[in-house]
């Protein structure tokens, strides 16, 4: 396959967001649509592999008008989000197990995880302009579910099976499916993550990385060229305003380093929009 420059930009983009819950990484996420449509680009719809719980794909839904529920055959329910005219924005597919100690029964449906594997199979990279995985901790707990239920319930001498094989499991599924097959997609690609937070009594201050199984919490960074820790920080006036890290360092209040890189230079404490993260590298582009 001969990967299609994408729409924005003259190469593709795989980015890693990361911070607490509601802090609005998805939201971020789905300004890339935006921008698009608010520079008249052409718009191929975002498709976004939803593994959170109901309601965090609120900041997809409202961008459009979404279509009812449909299940693709497998069991994966799927809605398309359309603009007014009718062009598909987002095609989200949602990944769950709703009662995961029923995995291993005989005559079970496919777990989540392994409905999501096929759909990374059978995907038409040509058909988006990017993809999401939202988020890679929901990810991450749909592989201990199948692992604990189903593939891993009893080890090979018949007792259970400890609980790090299965975080060990998880890790692998990180590093094939997220860290090789999504960060190398022919499109851009966005992770949204959670954070972990680890003590550097050395230095006296808390180190934060992304929230992933045993060296993955900073391991994962390094399949991706833009890493960014979303939070908030104090604005003017008592105001508190959330923003984009993206460079190594200090967060905005001294108390904690985060890690961050920006292969196109986007600029630290930025507003969290692609508008805002891509502004400086346009310009220097003459795009």
């Amino acid at each position: 396959m001969i990967p299609v420059l994408p729409i924005d930009l003259p190469y593709y983009i795989n980015c890693l967001v990361y911070g607490d819950p509601g802090v609005g990484k998805s939201e971020f996420v789905a300004t890339y649509i935006d921008y698009l449509v608010n520079h008249g680009l052409e718009v191929r719809p975002m498709k976004v592999w939803m593994f959170d719980a109901p309601g965090k794909d609120m900041r997809y839904l409202r961008r459009g008008k979404a279509s009812s529920f449909m299940d693709l055959g497998d069991g994966t329910i799927a809605r398309v989000v359309s603009d007014q005219e009718g062009q598909p924005l987002f095609e989200i597919e949602y990944y769950y197990d709703m009662i995961p100690q029923e995995l291993g029964r005989h005559g079970a449906p496919l777990s989540a995880y392994e409905r999501f594997q096929a759909s990374l199979r059978e995907i038409d990279w040509g058909k988006y302009s990017a993809v999401c995985l939202d988020s890679l901790s929901g990810f991450r707990d749909a592989v201990l579910k199948v692992q604990q239920f189903k593939i891993n319930k009893e080890s090979g001498s018949g007792k259970a099976a400890h609980g790090m094989q299965w975080y060990a499991a998880a890790g692998l599924a990180i590093q094939n499916d997220v860290m090789s097959t999504i960060a190398f997609a022919p499109c851009h690609s966005f992770v949204p993550a959670h954070v972990d937070m680890k003590k550097d009594d050395a230095r006296g201050f808390f180190v934060y990385a992304v929230a992933a199984p045993g060296q993955l919490s900073s391991g994962v960074a390094r399949a991706f060229s833009e890493v960014y820790y979303m939070h908030v920080i104090p604005g003017d006036r008592g105001s508190k305003r959330r923003v984009l890290q993206t460079e190594n360092g200090l967060d905005g209040t001294g108390k904690g380093e985060y890690i961050a890189l920006s292969e196109m230079e986007a600029p630290n404490f930025c507003e969290p929009t692609w508008e805002a993260v891509t502004r400086q590298f346009r310009q220097e582009k003459g795009l």
